[in-house]
């Protein structure tokens, strides 16, 4: 009896370890999502500064930048391909950004060329899915996060039943008798 406790207590605390893992990622995910929004926020306000004054040392600001965007891109890019669990639906809560992102090479360019009139609503658009993306993971975080804590203090509650009812049967069952008193 003992045993079935100790493995109902075990896979419950690889439920837990496996909750834990999960929220660990999704605070990845939202890291990235925080990225790309800081890193093509800078790259906007760069891009105003160049195209307002053009010079060589703007326009190299510019491209510096532009290779840390794309690189929180890459990365969030690498956490995307990973497994998420189903219920998160990660494909669906940024699928407006990736296909938003597609657009930023042309958007590049017309800044490249010094004619750019949509290119801070691209921006400002690209910063708004991103943060918004992160919002909803946020607000899936926080829900994770109070599952976990009502699934730790229920696996307490029941360690807690199961030591009482292994004591209670322990009482009632027959004590050996010593050896001498045969």
């Amino acid at each position: 009896m003992i045993l079935f406790f100790v493995i109902r207590d075990l896979h419950k605390t690889y439920q837990l370890f496996d909750s834990a893992k999960h929220d660990m990622h999704l605070v990845s995910l939202l890291d990235g999502l925080e990225k790309i929004a800081h890193n093509h926020a800078v790259e906007r306000g760069l891009t105003a500064g160049y195209l307002g004054a053009p010079t060589p040392q703007k326009k190299n600001k510019v491209e510096e930048q532009r290779n840390k965007a794309d690189q929180a891109v890459a990365n969030l890019n690498q956490l995307l391909v990973e497994p998420w669990p189903e219920e998160f639906r990660v494909g669906a809560k940024t699928s407006s950004l990736l296909n938003h992102l597609q657009g930023k090479a042309r958007v590049r360019q017309q800044v490249n060329s010094q004619s750019a009139p949509g290119a801070f609503v691209y921006y400002s658009t690209l910063n708004a899915l991103a943060l918004e993306s992160a919002a909803v993971e946020l607000d899936k975080a926080a829900d994770l996060s109070l599952h976990l804590s009502r699934q730790t203090k229920d696996a307490a509650g029941a360690l807690s039943t199961d030591m009482h009812e292994v004591q209670e049967k322990a009482k009632t069952m027959e004590q050996p008798k010593p050896w001498n008193s045969r």
